[in-house]
């Protein structure tokens, strides 16, 4: 459903699945849709600006697994892609998570990457009873504003060591 409205805005959609089993129905359904491309592959292993012209603006627009969403947005966000935004549905503590301010209570290594790469805003909640069949949590759609910054690996790994034992202080 959000890719076929998807195709009504968009000048090119990519479908990326990794389940294999998907993607007769996806390209059943999606049929009549011209600028839809539906790729049967690892997010994680794609270079999604090989699916694009080479000076073409990218948006991602997912529904995200929340078992997978923190390695999918950092690879995302830590990538050389060309993308100007990321809009997608996460758990809704996931998402409070993401979008939680340096030095607040919700504050995680996460959130720091998140705010170092991206201007994040909650956009709204999702009731699992929105679904068929439900989950068991709600979800919450955000919206990161990718900002150009130079990647620091050596910068997230003292942020993921700083809040790998997050009652110790930093002295200890």
């Amino acid at each position: 459903v959000l890719t076929k409205e998807l195709s009504k805005v968009a000048k090119k959609v990519v479908a990326v699945e990794l389940d294999s089993r998907l993607i007769p129905v996806l390209k059943e359904t999606l049929a009549d849709c011209s600028n839809v491309e539906v790729v049967n592959a690892d997010i994680l292993k794609t270079d999604i600006s090989s699916l694009f012209p080479k000076d073409a603006q990218i948006s991602v627009c997912a529904n995200l697994p929340y078992y997978i969403t923190t390695p999918i947005l950092m690879y995302l966000l830590e990538s050389d892609f060309n993308i100007s935004n990321i809009t997608v549905m996460v758990q809704k503590e996931t998402a409070d998570r993401l979008c939680a301010h340096l030095g607040t209570r919700e504050c995680g290594a996460i959130s720091g990457a998140i705010e170092y790469y991206s201007e994040a805003k909650k956009l709204f909640d999702v009731k699992a009873s929105s679904f068929i069949p439900a989950p068991k949590v709600d979800s919450s759609v955000i919206s990161l504003k990718v900002k150009k910054k130079e990647k620091n690996k050596k910068l997230f790994t003292l942020i993921r060591a700083a809040f790998a034992e997050r009652r110790k202080t930093a002295i200890n």
